[in-house]
């Protein structure tokens, strides 16, 4: 297990939950981790605007992508396409594709404020976003297209959205916010919600 600290520290975590490594990678807060299991390699987001390609063998940096012109707050990665999605504080969500040498191939105007998480469902075909304009967004991971928005209009997050996670047995969203709210969304009816106030 990897974790990205304030302290610009990325800490390994064995199956005991003991800390058998770690790696400074920047002098400012890291924000997200994405896992390229293919290619071993780990993304790791950083308020310093990069985003730094990691070797887990030798737990050291291999090469690192300026993205933006504000902190990266989010990552995901999707094997199949060989892409990384990055979301940045400037609402922006950055894709590259992960060849030899990182080539950005696209830049959406995807939120109104920062990018706080990102997933991916292969299955499905799409990249789920999370927002402090308190939204959730669902695109189509080819073609970028905006599929839907849950906001206020689904009786939603009144707050920033930090968190997802996706049960896809289940095709249940969960998402969680500052508004001290944890919700559930069937992705395949958007309209049936499960609603667990915290």
């Amino acid at each position: 297990m990897y974790v990205a600290t304030q302290s610009g520290v990325l800490i390994v975590f064995n199956h005991l939950l003991e800390s058998v490594n770690q790696l400074a990678i920047s002098n400012v807060s890291l924000r997200g981790i994405a896992i390229n299991h293919t290619d071993h390699q780990i993304y790791v987001a950083s308020s310093d605007k990069h985003v730094y390609i990691i070797n887990p063998i030798h737990l050291s940096v291999r090469s690192q992508i300026q993205v933006a012109q504000h902190s990266i707050f989010s990552l995901a990665y999707s094997a199949e396409s060989k892409r990384l999605y990055i979301g940045s504080r400037d609402a922006r969500l950055y894709v590259y594709q992960m060849l030899e040498k990182p080539e950005l191939i696209k830049t959406i105007d995807a939120h109104l404020f920062t990018i706080n998480d990102m997933l991916i469902d292969p299955s499905k075909q799409i990249l789920i976003s999370a927002s402090r304009d308190k939204t959730i967004r669902i695109w189509d991971l080819q073609s970028f297209e905006l599929l839907k928005v849950i906001d206020q209009k689904y009786e939603a997050h009144r707050n920033s959205v930090n968190k997802l996670l996706y049960l896809g047995q289940s095709n249940l969203l969960i998402s969680a916010s500052d508004d001290r709210s944890v919700m559930g969304w069937k992705l395949h009816s958007i309209n049936t919600k499960y609603d667990t106030n915290g």
